[in-house]
């Protein structure tokens, strides 16, 4: 999982030219959506792979952002910061 956000961060800045620190906030909101998985499927010991992520599991991610009262601009960041991941 680590090496995947890696390889995506490293094109974000030599590809797509985003400074670094919006690549620092997307290795942020990865690395948190990553220990959100983490948090619902303990059992693959980090091993989950990204193929596997639903709308329903997205839509979780949110609504815990939600409840945590993230603000509304942070939480569209990190929905950025996911399609973006999964475009690439």
């Amino acid at each position: 999982m680590k090496e995947r956000i890696q390889n995506f961060l490293v094109y974000l800045s030599a590809v797509k030219g985003f400074s670094a620190n919006t690549a620092e906030a997307y290795r942020n909101d990865l690395a948190q959506f990553a220990e959100f998985i983490r948090s619902k499927f303990p059992a693959s010991n980090g091993h989950f792979d990204w193929k596997n992520v639903s709308r329903e599991l997205v839509t979780d991610y949110v609504l815990s952002l939600n409840e945590r009262q993230y603000a509304p601009t942070t939480i569209a960041r990190k929905i950025a910061s996911l399609k973006t991941f999964a475009a690439y």
